[in-house]
């Protein structure tokens, strides 16, 4: 079965399970994927001005 949603909804779904390593600074983030789209994680780190993008 399809699911279509929003681009909104999509970016909602990974922003509400984004986890911060460290609470006062948004640098470094991971973000869980969604059961509803697969297995996974997406971690950023910002890192004098340069953003670093781990997917796995």
């Amino acid at each position: 079965m399809v699911h279509i949603i929003s681009k909104a909804e999509y970016e909602e779904q990974w922003q509400a399970n984004a986890q911060y390593l460290d609470p006062d600074d948004n640098a470094d983030v991971t973000k869980i994927c969604p059961e509803d789209f697969g297995k996974g994680y997406e971690r950023v780190i910002q890192l004098r001005g340069i953003e670093i993008l781990i997917i796995n």
